[in-house]
């Protein structure tokens, strides 16, 4: 929308529930850069070209980028087989490196051994939780963009209206014909289509089913500065400071 009003078309904008709403995507999923479980082979393309955006507006002090916090990240990795214990010890890593830890070099990503892990983070002054020295065998340790997804919609919707975008977040269509409707009623030449979610219905389009994980929400404390995610087992975990 922003976009297309800067290139002078008129827009508007439609929505069953407002932009910031925790309705939409997932707060977890919009606020973390790194690439995850998406398999399609633009993935690092894409990714690329959002870290470069990211870290321009941070540097470059945009107004949005004061909504992207740059900060270290910790992925766990490879739970240790039935016969092994404390894994503290461990110092060679195991997990394959994944392919968009190339991308750019401020990542500076590494990939530990627990023990590694262990010291780099007391190095640096981070915490590695005590529940999760013993349980995974490596890490991979980078720096990240995290985007506090909703005050970053919030000041984007704001924008959008106040460069004459007509925002309508309480409208909902029930098929592809209602909104050609509407659409011409408005006099607008082209539909963009960016209902996620609302495809299942919009287009009949059944493979599109929700899926995300709990969210549970607490005080930042002033010490708490690296991302946390545990990736493999049988319930994922992620720790987004914003």
């Amino acid at each position: 929308a922003r976009v297309l009003r800067n290139c002078g078309s008129s827009v508007h904008l439609h929505s069953s529930f407002p932009i910031s709403s925790p309705k939409g995507a997932s707060q977890g999923a919009g606020g973390l850069w790194m690439p995850f479980h998406c398999e399609d082979g633009n993935t690092d393309r894409w990714a690329r070209t959002t870290l470069l955006k990211y870290l321009t507006m941070i540097e470059d002090e945009e107004p949005l980028g004061k909504h992207i916090e740059l900060m270290q990240a910790t992925i766990y990795k490879n739970l240790p087989s039935p016969t092994q214990n404390d894994t503290s010890s461990y110092t060679n890593p195991t997990s394959t490196v994944p392919t968009w830890a190339t991308l750019n070099p401020e990542l500076n990503f590494q990939s530990l051994g627990m023990s590694q892990l262990i010291w780099q983070s007391s190095a640096l002054g981070l915490h590695v939780p005590e529940g999760l020295r013993g349980c995974y065998t490596d890490a991979w340790m980078f720096k990240t963009p995290i985007v506090d997804t909703l005050e970053y919609l919030k000041e984007m919707e704001e924008m959008c209206v106040d460069n004459g975008v007509e925002v309508n977040d309480n409208i909902t269509y029930p098929t592809p014909s209602s909104v050609i409707s509407a659409a011409s009623s408005l006099g607008c030449g082209y539909v963009v289509n960016c209902t996620g979610l609302g495809s299942s219905t919009l287009l009949s389009d059944h493979s599109v089913v929700p899926a995300r994980g709990v969210l549970h929400y607490y005080t930042r404390p002033p010490s708490f500065k690296t991302c946390i995610i545990v990736d493999d087992g049988p319930e994922g975990t992620e720790s987004h400071p914003k």
